[in-house]
């Protein structure tokens, strides 16, 4: 938001930073002559740029990698067991179709 006579609305904020990096300020304002505030700004603007670029390429499996396999199933190997349930659910089903297609079937023919 800005407003015209006065330029954007700042907030407030404090830091405590260790002495080689207000050193490395104090170094860099006295060589670009910018104000302390604004190599702080920029320095976190180009850091924010840099993390959203980040998660721009980074996949949701990458996003949740730390998490993946990180709680005890009690031993049952689901993920490694995961297509055989699936595939043995599915077949099940599919068998269960046809016996009631048999059964509706011998029941027509019955009547």
């Amino acid at each position: 938001m800005y407003y015209a006579s006065v330029g954007p609305i700042m907030a407030t904020m404090s830091l405590r930073l260790d002495a080689q990096t207000v050193s490395a300020i104090d170094r860099v304002r006295a060589r670009t002559g910018k104000s302390k505030s604004d190599i702080v700004r920029e320095a976190i603007a180009d850091f924010v740029a840099k993390v959203d670029e980040q998660m721009k390429s980074m996949r949701p499996c990458d996003l949740a990698a730390d998490l993946i396999g990180s709680i005890d199933s009690g031993g049952m190997q689901l993920s490694t067991r995961t297509r055989e349930r699936f595939t043995k659910m599915l077949l099940e089903e599919r068998d269960g179709r046809r016996r009631a297609a048999r059964r509706r079937g011998s029941n027509r023919a019955a009547r």
